[in-house]
């Protein structure tokens, strides 16, 4: 049994080493084809990021600049729980309050 307790655990920390070995490979991979890409998976893993919110704020902002061109895009969050992702649009407009002279 005790044998047995330990075969299991080298057979874990084997795993382990072969995992970390492919996701250093595929970080280069990545590093060399798109660096961008990588930037913003570095960026994840280090703050834990979602990445599933990545997407959606893309899109909200992408929304905007296709649009008017002009606007906010704002996340709320609520006991660390996005709530809404909210693309605001607006107009610019640029005239005077008044028309005083």
């Amino acid at each position: 049994m005790h044998t047995n307790l330990i075969m299991t655990s080298l057979v874990s920390v084997e795993s382990i080493s072969v995992t970390t070995k492919n996701i250093d490979k595929y970080m280069t991979l990545v590093k060399a084809l798109d660096p961008d890409v990588y930037a913003i998976k570095v960026a994840l893993l280090e703050t834990k990021v979602n990445p599933q919110l990545v997407p959606k704020i893309i899109r909200a902002m992408s929304n905007i600049a296709y649009g008017t061109g002009f606007g906010n895009v704002s996340i709320s969050m609520s006991e660390r729980k996005i709530a809404q992702i909210t693309a605001k649009e607006s107009e610019m407009v640029n005239e005077p309050a008044l028309l005083i002279d």
